[in-house]
């Protein structure tokens, strides 16, 4: 990406202090060297809504895949996701924005305010009454709930204790639903979701999702009762969310709960703590790293910087974690902390950046990226242009 190319893609999208920050020639030599294309990149073969899906948790919000991917959805789900991408994808200002804010302007009396993402329990309350048609015969909603459609399983449910025994069997299929819209950055359709698999099917590991959905975006003001969890995994949350507090007491009392626990989101806060302390958790790192677990993006970060710091290569660590969830500032905020400790680790990222917004110009995490590489004053005046932007995408009234 050159110069010109890259001021020119940051004024499309109303960003005026980037593009003449980008036409820095300090700035644009960190966009020199881009890393190789990364093969999943490409779009899929096929066209389904989970090969979609799966590319947008590559690529991000990606305008060009949402004029398919928008109209196999109802309504309200299709109002749903507008919302995320008027929140979360930096779009052109001649005539891009207009079409999703059309598409978005039907859910925003249910979600309020601008710039918010996420449903948490009053949210998912308003909304889970609207789900569902009551005067549709049964058998066409089962045959509708075994291909795994949202509504009709809620339907059921709603239908009487036998049906609603039915219902609870397509509860995994729902559940990895929600998972693969999270991943693709649609957290506030897989927060609707989680919340209602927990609400109406008491379903705890939905309720472990719906949290982690919702930390992810750091809406941790949404998030819901923890009453029902075990100590464990209230630790695990309180462990998070004082992580975004910036509150390392309230952090480290949590994580002392679970220094000897090795359920995978346990591991993952050990892991952290010792890349945070540069005291390594040996054990819970090795542990980790052979876990299967492939869900959870916090999991999936942690491990990330963990393998870095251990030896891994870094772009190959990095291609990893972003072939799997997509750009993500958390894990280049965590990677820049560990530039000091890992020889060659800040020209990794550099490489990574450079081809990022060489490709997906629409994905704010990737100009925080670069944010990031270009450090003080500047880093600030890019973040806060890139928030009110999407405050402004999103302003709908």
């Amino acid at each position: 990406m050159d110069s010109a190319e890259a001021s020119q893609s940051a004024t499309a999208r109303g960003l005026p202090i980037l593009a003449a920050v980008v036409a820095q020639p300090a700035v644009l030599a960190h966009l020199a060297a881009p890393a190789a294309v990364d093969p999943l990149l490409d779009p899929p073969r096929s066209k389904s809504v989970p090969a979609i899906l799966n590319l947008l948790a590559r690529r991000g919000l990606d305008p060009d895949a949402m004029t398919w991917l928008l109209p196999q959805f109802d309504a309200l789900d299709r109002a749903l996701l507008a919302w995320d991408i008027v929140n979360g994808s930096l779009l052109k200002t001649d005539g891009e924005l207009d079409a999703f804010r059309e598409f978005a302007a039907e859910g925003a009396p249910l979600l309020g305010v601008a710039g918010r993402r996420g449903c948490g329990p009053d949210v998912v309350a308003a909304i889970a009454p609207r789900l569902g048609d009551s005067s549709r015969p049964t058998g066409e909603v089962l045959e509708e709930a075994a291909t795994g459609r949202f509504a009709a399983v809620v339907e059921l449910r709603a239908r009487g204790t036998d049906l609603a025994t039915r219902a609870r069997l397509e509860l995994p299929k729902l559940r990895e639903h929600a998972q693969q819209l999270a991943r693709a950055h649609f957290p506030t359709l897989a927060s609707l979701q989680l919340g209602i698999l927990w609400q109406a099917f008491d379903d705890r590991e939905a309720l472990l999702d719906w949290v982690d959905v919702l930390a992810d975006i750091g809406r941790y003001d949404a998030l819901p009762s923890l009453d029902r969890l075990d100590s464990q995994h209230r630790a695990y949350v309180e462990y998070r969310s004082a992580l975004a507090a910036e509150d390392p007491a309230a952090a480290m009392a949590a994580a002392r709960v679970l220094r000897t626990q090795d359920d995978v989101r346990a591991l993952a806060v050990r892991v952290d703590v010792g890349a945070r302390t540069k005291r390594t958790d040996e054990t819970a790192r090795q542990r980790l790293a052979a876990s299967a677990d492939q869900q959870s993006r916090f999991v999936a970060r942690v491990d990330t910087v963990a393998r870095i710091i251990a030896g891994e290569a870094p772009v190959a660590a990095i291609d990893r974690f972003l072939g799997r969830f997509g750009n993500d500032v958390e894990l280049w905020r965590d990677l820049a902390t560990q530039a000091d400790r890992v020889s060659g680790l800040a020209a990794a990222c550099e490489t990574v950046i450079a081809r990022e917004l060489q490709w997906l110009p629409h994905d704010p995490s990737a100009w925080q990226g670069l944010a990031l590489m270009v450090g003080e004053p500047v880093s600030s005046a890019i973040s806060n242009e890139l928030a009110q932007r999407l405050i402004a995408q999103s302003t709908l009234s």
